[in-house]
């Protein structure tokens, strides 16, 4: 577990611990912090786990619902939703995390010649890749074991009433599992 991203998210004790992609808090919003500009976080702190995987968290809020939040490393993205829960002993507890997964994508651009980004999505957020011209395969690793979808972008277009609008050309899900490359085409349309 080195070079582990680690957050931890205290919220009222009253407070049910928040799904994962759910007003208040999305994982986005762990990622880069700006969950602590919301009412309901009392305490966040974010830390990264030295070369053996420790990490240290100090001054930890008592009297709240405390869920942790990891990814990076050699780590599949996760979480522990209460602490409380599943660790007896908050001053030294042990996390088991799982490799992650990695998936291989190929475009037939003749196929889609209109396709500019693809989109993968799942309950630990999205990441959105811009297609680059003459580029028909990409891979994406570090990526969750769990169900994913990927959406296959045309490009922007303006309407009517001056706004943005691009289409989905194509959409598949897959199971990812860990420590796998899952290979994805996109050669027909739906």
């Amino acid at each position: 577990m080195r070079s582990v991203q680690i957050r931890l998210v205290a919220t009222p004790a009253k407070m049910k611990p928040v799904q994962l992609n759910r007003f208040p808090f999305n994982w986005s919003m762990i990622e880069s912090g700006q969950v602590e500009q919301r009412p309901e976080c009392l305490q966040f702190l974010s830390t990264t786990t030295d070369k053996i995987g420790l990490f240290r968290l100090p001054n930890v809020k008592k009297g709240v619902t405390l869920s942790l939040y990891y990814w990076g490393g050699d780590s599949a993205p996760g979480r522990v939703a209460d602490l409380a829960e599943v660790v007896s002993d908050l001053t030294a507890f042990e996390v088991t995390t799982v490799a992650p997964a990695a998936i291989s994508i190929k475009i037939d651009r003749k196929l889609f010649p209109d396709a500019s980004s693809l989109t993968i999505h799942s309950e630990y957020g999205y990441k959105i890749v811009t297609l680059k011209p003459g580029i028909d395969e990409y891979k994406l690793d570090g990526l969750a074991p769990t169900k994913h979808s990927i959406s296959i972008q045309g490009k922007r277009q303006r309407t009517d009433n001056n706004s943005l609008k691009i289409d989905t050309l194509v959409s598949k899900s897959v199971e990812l599992n860990s420590s796998f490359t899952e290979e994805i085409e996109f050669n027909e349309r739906e």
